[in-house]
């Protein structure tokens, strides 16, 4: 976790723990590297986890979808360090109605209805079909991670 500065000086698991449950973090579009630069979301992203498929919107929600994508790298942390996820409510309202795969609104025309997956979460119709066309390692829900059946 050498992405955030800090880490070494208080250890990573609770410097991951302070920065997951900081309202402040999720409040702009910036994020700071230990070389004490700041990064936008996305670049951030990129550098330090390029493995990690968080796609880049450049639309008029992209404010909303930055912040879903904190939400979304900070259920990811706190689940690969073991903390508890005690995400606040009113930060989880803004990951309802997204697709997690496109991040579009659910019921607009690039993102269509939602369709709910054998393990009960939501995902736009268009990014369920692709995930069904992928090899079977790879056909996972991207919420919980259960295998997704071909069809």
């Amino acid at each position: 976790m050498t992405a955030f500065g800090g880490c070494h000086s208080s250890g990573t698991k609770n410097f991951v723990y302070n920065i997951c449950t900081s309202r402040k973090v999720h409040l702009g579009r910036w994020a700071f590297t230990s070389s004490d630069i700041f990064l936008p979301f996305h670049e951030f992203m990129e550098k330090h986890y390029p493995d990690w498929s968080i796609p880049v919107i450049e639309d008029a929600q992209i404010e909303i979808k930055n912040k879903i994508r904190w939400v979304k790298v900070r259920q990811r942390l706190c689940e690969y360090y073991e903390l508890d996820d005690n995400t606040p409510q009113d930060w989880l309202i803004l990951v309802e109605g997204y697709c997690p795969i496109c991040m579009n609104t659910f019921g607009t025309p690039q993102c269509g209805n939602d369709v709910k997956t054998p393990c009960g979460h939501s995902i736009c119709a268009p990014c369920l079909a692709q995930l069904r066309g992928r090899p079977e390692v790879e056909r996972k829900c991207p919420q919980c991670r259960a295998n997704l059946p071909r069809a």
